[in-house]
């Protein structure tokens, strides 16, 4: 779609400049007319809070909790089927591991997610036991080496046997076992010379009737290398004219006692909705006392840091019996000074002589900026509960932390006693830590009993316990921000419960010891509101506490009690007696983190489908969002409390820039959820969100940064404003906005130590600050209210706003100019701003943006408060790069729409522009007040406004503050107008088009469009024509000649408005045509292919054309797509066992004909290798969604010239549906004996249809 609104007209001049002009002045005309309201101050993303006191962490022992999503395999009574990979996590958790777990069950019917089952797993329910597939060998080869990485579990049986697996996909039994223990040298980082091939798994009840392979015999151990510890097994092979290979397999458990993989559950199903469908939503819920090497974990993760105790424990719970632990609720009373204890305390029982010891490796010193450092004379509290089993019980508990001298001295010893006690002590580092090594925090139990361990805690005295630093209060107070989003309670992995997160402090199980609750106290105290991030997880239960946490009004004096209203009393506990619904202004919401992210599964939705029960309607990615949003939002509703924090609560809907347009990944989810009132991108400049390479420490580096504005950040801002306004004019009320965004950097472990350091050097100097501050103001000009800077935080590299305290703790420039210039001083409404002149450069292209010629070089922004007006201008330049000796200043002239101001304060960030702030305060913002004979309709930045003779300074941020204004020249509300009208289409028949249009609107945007199209001398209604974009999904013969128009009308329009007229030509679709067939045809002999027209494959993009040669057929029913090639080949290469070792074809479809440049659910890449065997060797594209191969039928035979294959695609398989036309290319892959690969394709001649499904070619499905 066309921009429908064009908002800053520096931005919207590079679409008719003709050339770059580098000196050209900047002249802008600035108006009062409104573009965007006020969107107020900026958010941040915050994760635990920096400066948190808290030195150890996890002393709160609240136990070990999980929750995870699953989705059943298929339908059953009361079982939940799962693979082995969902249920072991790829051989990490054992058989035990979720017995006793507790699970709800989700199912779509008539529209929304209902709840239809909850129940347990009891014990030996939990089933994940069977042969894991270690490799599949190659035929002719009846050895298979294997190597046991050192972190495997030693003393412990492994038993291995090897199947054998015909090119149908039919396996035999499994061969005799054999039994081994790994070998006492570990194997892993040796590369093992096994010859396997890549085999498709085809499920057992879809393989053909043909009998199975005869079974390996003579499977053995035939040796261990004692040096690399690589066993050999062989076995004797099989004779078998199609055996494809052999699959070697190992079970960690004994084959004897397999159970599969899945949950059986506790209770029984007592109707038919309440037994298991495949397709539900399956939340299991799991809390354990312990965690035991030996029974729920794999043998697999043994000595990995996975199978860890948790709490820093250095020991396993069953593997010593002169020690043990076990998260346990609190014995005995517990007195009133034991405010805040949690559900479960620590349990720990020694032996004589043992010691029960735990470590955390904490502090570090000055030279690094990872781990904190302690400063020398702050004192430390060092404290912890306790209590003994028994009155008998001898056990003492000693802390002893490595590094620095301390005051008193440690170690420190207390003596648990039989009724609960706190020990404390303050101690003061004496010396300051000077090792490369990490600092050691080690605590120990020794003596002989059992001891209770609770809330052991080390913190700076200066302040209570996880309560922020000065430092970080005084940073976030200059901050100035409307709201901080909540990053410690995402990305949670096995994630917590609601009773967790709202605990006090201390008092979870999420790392880091931060809970929602003490982030609310801080918040408050600062002004900032909440944007709530909650894993999407909770039960309606949870959500509904939720709610009464945060809005039930509680007074013990009133009759309230726990029992009454026991959230509300957790608030009230931890000295929050006013409801939170109270205290803050607003609350945004939004479950979980980018849930179209795969990395945060499994909480997330994209390439999740789920079919509505009721209905038979397939939802999927985004639309799935919408639906279990909607489900979470009407649990809360339920609440009694809700309607007191309803009026301030907006739902957030996390979006994706690279699934745009009006069924975008959150945009579709919008169109289900009414309650959403912002979707959100995160535009990045620069980084792995951009999908750019590491930026380069050069003024290359920083000129990309500079740039990132006009030339992609302006592009992605106007599409989802665009994205916005379509929806809004379907009654779809949402705003655009960011959940983060900011300077972007390339992911941990995928850079080096220079590229870090390059990276930080461009993002955070002032060139990094004044592109940051452009691409935020840019995107308010759109009417983004929610705007995000990403991540407030201390560190050099990667994301983070400020230096650590030890080197000044000063912020960032991106973050400065966001928030102590915009936030502190600029906020309001939005005005538009004309070009009448500025600099521009041509732009080349990068792997993420498009080339762009004369690209605006000067940025310039207008806020208003009234008779205050708030006044950016930004330079995108640098000196003497590009060009070459140039200074990089700007003659800058601003007309201005007042004639006089009372003051003018100029706040500036100027300077060299590869100055940072990494290491010491460089980069600051400069004030000063102007004498009032600065002022100036004709506004010119010179020496006595700031700059100096020259203009404004390269990669500089000047922001004048007029006050007092008179003379306002004030835009009366502009009624709507076509900036850009529909044109012509000449296309083709079969070809999707739009004719568009562009609407200049004033606010609030209240303007409505209807298409119409002529029909002699009248003029009808387009049916659902309303919006900007009038799309043609196939263009037709008949509508060449077509003449549509669009009306424009509004409340501020006497009569509407027509937009020019616009003529259709449509020419004959010439292709492939494809008859209907009668029924599936047989092979390449069946008469029905008779009929169908032959087309040839063609195209060449090789440097030589390969000595085979093809055509294509195809035909078509209602399910299915069918395609014969028939091709001419001297020189055959069988595929047999191995796809890509031979001939073959890659299929490239478009079911939908779309014509897109990215892939998505209609498209789909395969590869087809010819064998002699009746099923092809099938292999999934790289970019589409895999294809189950068993449901994809095919004949092949070899011909007197070659060979021909019959291949059958169900249309279920490409999303469902089809159009008279769809998108299709082939491309014969021809493999001779040399190993040359030589391509023919059918449409493409440049090799993009693996990666842009725009290059496809087209074919018609012809009816009778």
């Amino acid at each position: 779609m066309r921009q429908i609104l064009c908002l800053v007209s520096t931005l919207c001049l590079t679409a008719t400049a003709s050339a770059a002009d580098w000196k050209a002045p900047a002249v802008f005309d600035l108006t009062t007319e409104v573009v965007a309201p006020n969107p107020g101050a900026w958010t941040a993303t915050m994760g635990t809070m920096p400066g948190a006191n808290t030195i150890m962490l996890g002393g709160g022992f609240e136990g070990i909790h999980r929750r995870t999503l699953v989705i059943p395999e298929r339908d059953a009574a009361d079982t939940i089927h799962l693979s082995y990979h969902t249920m072991t996590e790829y051989d990490t958790y054992a058989e035990s591991y979720y017995d006793g777990a507790r699970v709800r069950v989700y199912r779509i019917i008539d529209g929304a997610f209902t709840l239809v089952r909850t129940d347990t797993v009891p014990k030996g329910g939990a089933r994940a036991s069977g042969w894991m597939s270690q490799a599949v060998i190659k035929a002719g080869v009846t050895e298979y080496r294997h190597g046991f990485a050192g972190w495997v579990r030693p003393d412990y049986d492994y038993t291995f046997a090897v199947t054998a697996i015909d090119t149908e996909g039919n396996e035999s039994g499994p061969s005799n076992l054999v039994r081994v223990r790994k070998p006492a040298k570990g194997a892993e980082g040796i590369q093992i010379p096994n010859q396997t091939i890549n085999l498709q798994n085809i499920p057992p009840e879809d393989r053909s009737e043909r009998e199975a392979p005869a079974v390996p015999t003579g499977f053995a151990l035939a040796g261990i290398d004692e040096t690399t510890g690589i066993m050999t097994f062989t076995w004797q092979a099989v004779a078998a004219p199609d055996l494809a290979g052999y699959r070697v397999q190992m079970s960690n458990t004994d084959p004897v006692t397999h159970k599969g993989y899945g949950l059986d559950l506790a209770g029984k199903a007592t109707n038919e909705r309440e037994k298991i469908r495949h397709g539900d939503f399956v939340f299991v819920d799991l809390d354990k006392p312990t965690m035991s090497r030996l029974t729920d974990w794999s043998p697999r993760v043994f000595n990995t840091y996975a199978a860890a105790p948790p709490a820093n424990l250095l020991f396993h719970p069953d593997e010593d019996p002169a020690k043990s632990w076990a998260f346990v609720p609190h014995p005995g009373p517990l007195p009133a000074e034991f405010a805040d204890p949690g559900a479960k305390c620590l349990k720990i029982t020694v032996a004589p002589g043992a010691v029960a010891e735990a470590r955390e490796w904490k502090f570090g010193s000055k030279t690094q900026d990872y781990l904190m450092v302690l400063p020398v004379g702050k004192p430390i509290v060092i404290e912890v509960w306790m209590k003994s089993d028994k009155p008998t019980d001898d056990v003492s508990f000693t802390f002893r932390p490595s590094g620095h001298g301390w005051q008193p001295e440690l170690p420190v010893t207390w003596k648990a006693t039989p009724t609960w006690k706190k020990h404390s002590i303050v101690v003061t580092p004496t010396t300051e830590y000077t090792s490369d090594i990490a600092g050691e925090l080690k605590w120990e139990v020794t003596g002989k009993g059992t001891m209770y361990l609770d809330n052991l805690r080390m913190y700076w005295k200066d302040r209570p316990f996880m309560a922020p630093a000065a430092e970080e209060i005084a940073a976030l107070k200059t901050s100035h921000l409307h709201a901080i989003r909540t990053h410690a309670f995402i990305k949670s992995g096995s994630s917590y419960s609601m009773k967790s997160l709202l605990g006090g402090a201390g008092e979870t199980t999420i790392g880091g010891d931060e809970t929602l609750g003490n982030q609310l106290k801080v918040f408050a105290s600062l002004g900032i509101n909440p944007w709530l991030q909650i894993e999407m997880h909770m039960s309606a239960e949870e959500w509904a506490g939720l709610v009464e946490y945060l809005a039930a009004p509680y007074d013990p004096a009133k009759g309230d009690t726990p029992a009454k209203k026991p959230w509300a009393a957790m608030r009230f506990k931890q000295g929050q007696a006013k409801p939170w619904s109270e205290v803050f202004a607003h609350f945004y919401f939004e479950i979980s983190n980018e849930t179209w992210n795969t990395p945060f599964a499994p909480w997330t939705f994209l390439n999740r489908s789920a079919t509505d029960a009721s209905t038979g309607i397939t939802y999927t990615d985004g639309q799935l969002l919408g639906l279990w949003q909607n489900q979470v939002n009407a649990a809360l509703k339920a609440s009694p409390y809700w309607k007191a924090i309803a009026p301030k609560w907006e739902t957030s809907l996390c979006g994706w820039y690279v699934r745009g347009g009006e069924d975008g990944y959150a945009q579709s989810a919008a169109k289900l959820c009414p309650d959403a009132r912002h979707i959100t991108t995160a535009p990045y400049n620069g980084g792995w969100d951009e999908g750019a390479v590491a930026t380069t420490a050069d003024d290359n580096g920083r000129f990309l940064a500079l740039t990132f504005t006009p030339q992609r950040g302006d592009r992605l801002s106007r599409d989802l404003a665009n994205d916005v306004e379509t929806l809004r004019i379907k009654g779809i009320n949402v705003l655009p906005g960011t959940y983060e965004a900011g300077p972007g950097y390339s992911l941990p472990g995928t850079v080096n130590a220079q590229q870090i350091e390059a990276e930080a050097q461009v993002m955070k100097s002032l060139a990094g600050g004044a592109a940051t501050l452009d691409s935020f103001l840019n995107a308010a000009t759109y009417g983004f209210r929610l705007q995000n800077l990403f991540v407030y935080g201390r560190g050099r590299g990667f994301w983070a706003t400020h230096a650590a305290i030890h080197v000044g703790g000063q912020p960032y420039p991106w973050y400065r100019a966001c928030t102590e210039l915009y936030n502190a001083h600029g906020t309001g409404d939005f005005l538009r701003v004309n070009t009448r002149s500025v600099p521009t450069w041509d732009l080349a292209a990068t792997a993420t943006r498009q080339a762009l010629a004369a690209a605006p070089l000067v940025g310039t922004y207008l806020t208003r408060q009234g008779d205050r007006f708030h006044l950016f201008v930004i330079s995108r330049k640098l000196d003497n790069f590009p060009v070459v000796g140039d200074d990089g200043f700007t003659p800058v002239t601003l007309n201005l729409p007042f004639t006089s101001a009372k003051g003018i304060t100029l706040r500036k960030m100027s300077g060299d522009p590869r100055a940072t702030n990494l290491d010491a305060d460089l980069v600051k913002i400069q004030e000063q007040q102007l004498p009032a004979t600065a002022f100036a309709r004709a506004f010119i930045l010179d020496a006595q406004r700031g700059a100096d003779a020259r203009g404004l300074p390269p990669a500089s941020i000047f922001m004048y503050t007029f006050t007092g204004c008179g003379g306002i020249v004030e835009a009366p509300p502009a009624p709507p107008a076509f900036r850009a009208q529909p044109v012509d289409i000449a296309s083709t028949e079969g070809l999707s088009a739009a004719l568009e249009v562009e609407v200049q609107s004033a606010l609030p945007r209240t303007f409505l469009l209807q298409w119409q199209r002529q029909r002699g001398t009248e003029w009808i209604d387009v049916p659902g024509g309303v919006t900007p974009q009038l799309r043609f999904n196939e263009m037709a013969v008949a509508d060449d000649g077509a003449v549509f128009r669009c009306r424009l009308s509004d409340t501020l329009l006497r009569e509407p408005l027509f937009s020019q007229t616009a003529k259709l030509a449509v020419k004959p679709f010439v292709g492939p045509v494809f008859p209907q067939a009668t029924a599936p045809p047989t092979g390449a002999a069946d008469a029905q292919w008779a009929k169908a027209a032959v087309a040839p494959l063609n195209q060449l993009f090789n440097s030589a054309p390969p000595a085979a040669t093809a055509t294509v057929r195809g035909l078509w029913d209602e399910q299915s797509l069918h395609l014969l090639l028939e091709v001419t080949d001297p020189e055959v290469q069988d595929s047999a066992g191995r796809a890509w070792s031979g001939d073959g074809v890659e299929v490239f479809i478009d079911a939908l004909n779309s014509k897109l440049s990215k892939y998505g659910r209609e498209h789909t890449q395969f590869y087809a290798g010819f064998t002699t065997a009746k099923r092809p060797e099938y292999a999934n594209g790289s970019n589409s969604t895999p294809l189950q191969f068993s449901k994809l039928p095919a004949v092949m035979a070899r011909t007197a010239t070659g060979w021909s294959m019959q291949l059958t695609v169900p249309w279920a398989q490409l999303g469902g549906a089809h159009r008279s036309f769809i998108g299709l290319d082939l491309a014969l892959i021809d493999r001779n004996a040399a190993g040359t690969t030589l391509k023919r394709t059918l449409a493409d001649s440049k090799g993009q249809a693996w990666m842009n499904p725009a290059s496809f070619g087209t074919a018609k499905l012809a009816k009778p």
